[in-house]
């Protein structure tokens, strides 16, 4: 990289260590947001719970609350024999929602809430690129009841506060020219972002079925502006394994800030015994880098392999077998990934401007050349409705 980047790399890191210093992240502030009366219809709150197991079941629900607008909502059940279910329609009424997250204790017990209509959708991978309700005949149709609670198995991650080093954000600061409009634009997507994990327990009925919730979770917090005709395309994955362990790693591209990534992991195979041993679910890492080796945009909908490379710091004295060398020569371990989508869902937000391919995947995780790990958890690929702007994410 140029001196020029190095330079201005290091002063966005900067001003971010001394922004946590100044204005510490408040726990109680952030889980108690709620959207001011004059917050306009492009301010956004939204909660997000997805939980996989190994054994193959997901269960994802998200409610997003705008003023003056409908809410959106997504909730998805996955049974560990593959048949599918997905929420009826995109977004409500608030009024008519059907869709509640209630906050127990601050920082770590949440319950959510679903009352309504879910489509079945048939096996495994039968709803691939359609949209949630299209089409939906009668027979497809189910009574659903969802009462779920959230236990919290390690602190919230927020993503500039908790960052020992906010390397994604920096470097796509850094490769833009830098001017006042920038900084004005910069400004302006100013957005609130934290995720925790922990286990969730409960149950999903799902036309007088009733299905035991019992896996691990991942839980998300987001509130400021979501405007989604604002952004060209994104990529957000998240997995979680039996005994707690987690990966999460979003990319997304603006039209003035390109390749912005972010994510944190819990998963190790660090110990004395060597390689393959799983110790990792007592602290999160921040991811450091990455570089995506295959990736399809398939024409919208997103391939269904994705595989990538992350970069994470090594636990003090451990011995990486692929440590790469980084910010004052720390030592990172190479976490390489393989992800294989097994169902889809299509969501349209923003009027038709921007859709979510929401898909579940397995994961086969390698770290530092050692045996596959296998996860299960989301593959979710946003576009643009206007093709053009899809940039990709390659660093060239």
């Amino acid at each position: 990289m140029s001196i020029a980047f190095s330079l201005k790399k290091r002063l966005i890191l900067s001003y971010f260590e001394k922004k946590k210093v100044k204005t510490p992240f408040d726990e109680a502030a952030a889980e108690g947001y709620q959207l001011p009366a004059d917050a306009g219809i492009n301010v956004n709150n939204s909660h997000f719970f997805t939980a996989s197991n190994e054994s193959g079941e997901t269960l994802s629900i998200r409610l997003g609350m705008r003023n003056n607008s409908d809410y959106e909502i997504f909730v998805l059940w996955r049974s560990r024999d593959g048949r599918f279910f997905v929420h009826e329609k995109d977004s409500y009424s608030p009024a008519e929602c059907p869709v509640k997250f209630t906050m127990l204790e601050c920082g770590k017990r949440w319950r959510t809430e679903f009352k309504g209509v879910m489509i079945a959708e048939g096996g495994a991978g039968a709803s691939a690129g359609a949209s949630a309700g299209a089409s939906a005949g009668a027979a497809a149709l189910r009574d659903a009841e969802i009462c779920v609670e959230f236990e919290a198995g390690l602190p919230i991650y927020d993503f500039v506060y908790h960052a020992d080093r906010f390397n994604g954000m920096a470097d796509a600061i850094a490769r833009e020219k830098w001017s006042r409009d920038f900084f004005t634009e910069l400004g302006r997507n100013n957005q609130r972002h934290y995720e925790q994990t922990g286990h969730l327990s409960g149950s999903v009925v799902i036309g007088g079925e009733t299905f035991a919730v019992d896996q691990p979770c991942v839980r998300d917090h987001s509130f400021g502006l979501r405007e989604w005709d604002l952004m060209n395309d994104h990529i957000w994955l998240c997995c979680q394994r039996d005994n707690g362990e987690a990966l999460s790693f979003s990319i997304v591209n603006y039209p003035r800030m390109k390749r912005i990534f972010s994510g944190y992991t819990n998963i190790s195979a660090e110990t004395e015994a060597g390689i393959g041993a799983e110790v990792g679910a007592g602290a999160n890492r921040t991811l450091r880098d990455y570089e995506i080796v295959s990736y399809d945009p398939a024409a919208g909908v997103g391939g269904k392999v994705l595989q990538l490379i992350c970069w994470f710091p090594s636990c003090a004295g451990a011995k990486a077998a692929d440590a790469k060398a980084g910010d004052g020569n720390e030592k990172r371990q190479k976490m390489e990934l393989t992800l294989t989508r097994t169902d889809n869902v299509k969501c349209v937000f923003g009027g038709g401007k921007y859709v979510f391919q929401e898909g579940l995947a397995d994961f086969s995780i390698s770290i530092d050349g050692g045996d596959p790990i296998h996860a299960r958890g989301t593959l979710e690929y946003g576009f643009n409705a206007n093709s053009v702007r899809w940039e990709g994410y390659s660093k060239l």
